[in-house]
């Protein structure tokens, strides 16, 4: 009885740790679940070597509402699909929340950043192309980034800041990087 509790306890624990990390949509990582493997990796992080990446569908309500939720959800689930083909060693990729999604990526110029995510882009556009045919929609995504000078600061504040510079982005498709004025303007505006 003993050991049927105890096996019983560890499957219990494991499932419910994965529920916890697990994206209930894409199947993926999920907040949390950045959140822990960013802590895991900035252990051995050095200052200006890792980059914490925000990735906004722009409009994403449009999708829902002309091609319907399923639709929606077929595209997120097809976007995390890309952003994970296209993640290398030490770097990790989520959905954040609604149509949010993270990275962690192990790049520090912000010519490398901009060239990946335009290949990350590039894949993704092809689903619009594909799945939206005639109506000429076509997915859009923000983009800001925070290079990481501290890796021991608070993962939240990173993606805060990430956050931050992709409401900074414009209609064009470039990323936005975070700096401090950008805080400034944006509390001068309020």
């Amino acid at each position: 009885l003993l050991i049927f509790i105890i096996l019983s306890f560890r499957r219990n624990r494991i499932q419910i740790e994965k529920a916890a990390c697990t994206d209930p949509l894409t199947g993926g990582m999920n907040q949390t679940a950045f959140q822990l493997e960013y802590n895991r990796l900035a252990v051995h992080m050095l200052p200006k070597t890792y980059t914490v990446v925000m990735l906004n569908v722009k409009d994403f309500k449009f999708v829902n509402e002309r091609f319907g939720i399923e639709a929606g959800n077929d595209a997120l689930k097809y976007i995390y699909q890309v952003l994970q083909r296209h993640i290398r060693g030490n770097e990790t990729a989520a959905r954040g929340e609604a149509d949010h999604f993270f990275l962690c990526l192990r790049e520090s110029r912000q010519e490398s950043i901009q060239t990946r995510l335009n290949d990350m882009l590039a894949d993704i556009y092809i689903y619009s192309d594909k799945c939206f045919g005639d109506s000429r929609y076509r997915l859009k995504l923000t983009q800001g980034a925070c290079i990481i000078d501290e890796p021991g600061m608070n993962v939240t504040r990173l993606q805060d800041r990430a956050r931050t510079a992709c409401q900074r982005a414009g209609s064009e498709e470039k990323c936005v990087f975070y700096t401090a004025d950008l805080t400034k303007k944006m509390k001068w505006e309020q």
